[in-house]
């Protein structure tokens, strides 16, 4: 049994939904800590006039840095951060100058603490505008408008990632025009591969609409890496007719490059494939994406409390034995007679629970628990 997990405080229904850039965290070094001591010290501006207005004062801070003038960039920061300016004048900064420099601003030790603040409140801004109702409303609107209205639409979603997915595909499942909801899937796949996390969370959604046209603008999107997650979805006997049919085909567009030859498919060596990433994934050999704080990963999944799509982030180890024990129930169903399988999902669910209790904990008992499913497979299963 592998025991190389951290506790999960809270289990992954209650953490924070996170879409957003990570500052690396302020220095211990002692050095660095001088060194920031030393840039309160005060130092001639080279500009001929003073900036007084936000917009102005983060204009300084960039030009500083790029002048190698860090004690002027902090101090015009620490001014912009007491004009405490409001959400859109933060976007503006962000629009002119990208947000990669609120990122390598927050990574600059020298600027720290004041630097992460900022990053924090563009994050904050952005995620609130970006997955506002009212603005993705008019973006959708304007995607069945003039050809202009379109294309500037499908930039705007572009740029906004994979943050305007849940709230689109809402709007695409209930858009009673099919003409619109054609336009929001093409839309979908003109955002590119970036919204491939999200469109997997959302298979787990309990909406057969939503699952469908996930699965569709995955076909659309063509990533190989895909496929494993579209299995189930296309031979699972619990899966509807029509998420069975999507994706048959999806999988025909990624796999034979032609809709035309959905009927090519079979499940065959979907199995041992969904159980060798399973095992990958139990071995804690999977290699995650980390943020940029470099100790977690961003996470998406259906929110059933929420009934939403949502993003946690959490520590990869946490994330292995989420979507792994997946992949193990998914191959376990689909081959319910192999008994390495079934021990298999039975030890990433143990993992699992033991994870989330704490290793020194007791397992919980009781319906639903790896510890309720070891007693019914019997000693055949639980100590293969």
């Amino acid at each position: 049994m592998y025991r190389r997990f951290t506790v999960l405080a809270v289990l992954l229904g209650a953490l924070s939904p996170a879409i957003e850039l990570r500052a690396q965290p302020p220095s211990d070094d002692p050095d660095v800590d001088a060194v920031v001591q030393n840039l309160t010290d005060p130092e001639p501006s080279p500009l001929l006039t003073e900036p007084k207005d936000p917009e102005a004062l983060f204009d300084a801070v960039v030009l500083m840095l790029d002048l190698d003038r860090p004690r002027l960039a902090l101090q015009y920061l620490k001014q912009l951060l007491a004009e405490d300016p409001d959400d859109a004048t933060v976007l503006k900064m962000r629009d002119k100058h990208g947000p990669a420099v609120f990122l390598e601003l927050s990574n600059d030790e020298r600027l720290q603490p004041a630097s992460v603040t900022l990053l924090d409140r563009m994050n904050a801004a952005f995620r609130q505008y970006a997955a506002d109702p009212a603005r993705m409303d008019r973006l959708v609107k304007n995607l069945t408008g003039t050809p202009q209205e379109r294309e500037v639409a499908i930039i705007q979603l572009r740029n906004t990632g994979k943050v305007a997915i849940p709230r689109m595909l809402t709007l695409v499942v209930t858009a009673k025009d099919p003409n619109q909801r054609d336009a929001m899937v093409y839309a979908m796949t003109r955002m590119g591969t970036q919204i491939i996390p999200p469109l997997l969370g959302a298979l787990e959604a309990p909406d057969e609409g939503v699952r469908t046209v996930a699965i569709d603008t995955l076909g659309w999107l063509g990533s190989l890496d895909t496929v494993p997650w579209l299995w189930y979805s296309a031979f699972g006997a619990d899966q509807p007719t029509g998420v069975r049919q999507s994706a048959r085909q999806a999988l025909a567009r990624i796999l034979r490059d032609d809709v035309k030859r959905a009927g090519d498919i079979s499940s065959y060596g979907a199995a041992s494939q969904l159980q060798k990433i399973a095992t990958t994934h139990f071995r804690l050999e999977f290699n995650w994406k980390l943020n940029d704080d470099g100790k977690t990963t961003e996470l998406w999944s259906w929110d059933r409390q929420k009934n939403s799509l949502s993003a946690w982030n959490v520590a990869p180890e946490t994330a292995s034995l989420i979507i792994g024990s997946r992949f193990a129930k998914q191959a376990m169903t689909l081959a319910p007679e192999r008994q390495e399988v079934q021990s298999l999902y039975l030890a990433l669910r143990l993992a699992f629970d033991s994870h989330v209790a704490g290793w020194n904990a007791a397992l919980p008992t009781g319906p639903g628990t790896a510890h309720n499913f070891a007693l019914l497979a019997g000693p055949e299963v639980a100590f293969r």
